[in-house]
């Protein structure tokens, strides 16, 4: 999935469509899959599997329509944080993780903005309006 998602973009939004992505967190967030849990036998076999899940997931962020809404409904930033904190333990996924927390924080910044915006645009037509009437 992880190559497909690299070069198609209808790929990456039937991800987000099918809902699979929903799915991808969930493994991420399961005890099995925890970065603390990522040891013993089957390490660098989680590890690739993380690994391609997080790169699959940066895919579909930076090329699905819609992907920053269904991340952030999903929690995505609290299910990626315990892996951003264990990369040191040789799981190279930083800068996939970095990305998508920072396009989910970009996000909320910019509707944050947009509600200062819609508030300015009131005030000043309100103003407008005030003053409009005082003229006549």
């Amino acid at each position: 999935m992880w190559n497909i998602s690299d070069k198609s973009a209808k790929f990456c939004e039937r991800i987000i469509k099918a809902g699979l992505h929903a799915d991808m967190f969930g493994y991420l967030k399961s005890d099995v899959l925890s970065p603390a849990n990522i040891t013993g036998r089957m390490e660098e076999v989680k590890k690739i599997f993380v690994q391609g899940q997080l790169g699959t997931l940066h895919n579909v962020v930076q090329k699905a329509k819609g992907a920053r809404e269904e991340f952030r409904d999903c929690d995505a930033v609290e299910i990626l944080q315990p892996f951003r904190e264990q990369t040191s333990r040789g799981l190279q996924v930083h800068d996939y993780i970095n990305l998508i927390v920072y396009t989910a924080r970009c996000y909320e910044f910019k509707a944050f903005l947009w509600q200062i915006f819609v508030k300015l645009l009131k005030h000043v037509s309100a103003v407008m309006s005030t003053a409009i009437k005082s003229v006549k």
